[in-house]
């Protein structure tokens, strides 16, 4: 049986998972085991407020999204809010930044940048700035910026 959301979405060892569920048999509900319920590719935009957040563990970050391929995005039906993988975040990656993000406070920027909030995509990926990982994230004068 599924329970609740998993603690963190690290809990689960698929390192696709998008939604991690504690899960139990029903002869044994306090032994609870981590699986992944969700592999989809998501476009994640913006953090989401923790009461709308029901697939989202206690100690995940929890974003907007939709599928990364729905022609529908924002207004998908299968927009939700879910835990943003650790690979949207990982920040010892390189990035391609272009243009800065209307909004200073959008995607990995919600708690305000030192420089700049702009558009960025892992510099590895193929698909370029149509990546399902390019969202908003603070920019480091530092870092080369692609325009």
């Amino acid at each position: 049986m599924k329970g609740d959301a998993a603690p963190s979405l690290t809990d689960c060892s698929e390192p696709d998972c998008t939604e991690c569920r504690n899960s139990y048999w029903s002869d044994e509900p306090d032994i609870l085991y981590p699986t992944c319920v969700d592999t989809t590719v998501y476009k994640y935009t913006n953090v989401c407020k923790r009461e709308n957040a029901k697939k989202c563990g206690s100690e995940d970050l929890c974003f907007i999204s939709y599928p990364h391929n729905d022609p529908d995005k924002w207004l998908s039906k299968d927009k939700n809010c879910r835990p943003l993988p650790e690979s949207y975040m990982d920040m010892d990656g390189e990035f391609k930044y272009t243009r800065e993000c209307r909004n200073q406070l959008a995607g990995l920027c919600f708690e305000g940048c030192e420089y700049s909030c702009n558009k960025s995509w892992p510099a590895d990926d193929e698909d370029g700035w149509k990546s399902a990982k390019n969202m908003c994230r603070c920019y480091q004068p530092d870092e080369d910026i692609e325009f």
